[in-house]
C-alpha cells in the first residue's frame, strides 16, 4: 500500500542498504543515524 513506508523499512533493515547508501544521500543518513546515536549515547559511559 504504501511505497514510500516499505522501502524505507526494506533499506535500513535489508542488506541493500548498504548498496543504496552509495548512490542515495538520505539513506546513507538514515542507516548510520540510527547506530550512531546509540553509540554516541551521552547516558552510556
Amino acid at each position: 500500500t504504501g511505497s514510500a513506508a516499505e522501502p524505507a523499512r526494506a533499506r535500513p533493515l535489508g542488506v541493500g542498504d548498504r548498496a543504496t547508501i552509495g548512490p542515495n544521500s538520505p539513506t546513507a543518513r538514515t542507516a548510520p543515524a540510527a547506530p550512531a546515536a546509540v553509540t554516541t549515547d551521552p547516558n552510556r559511559p
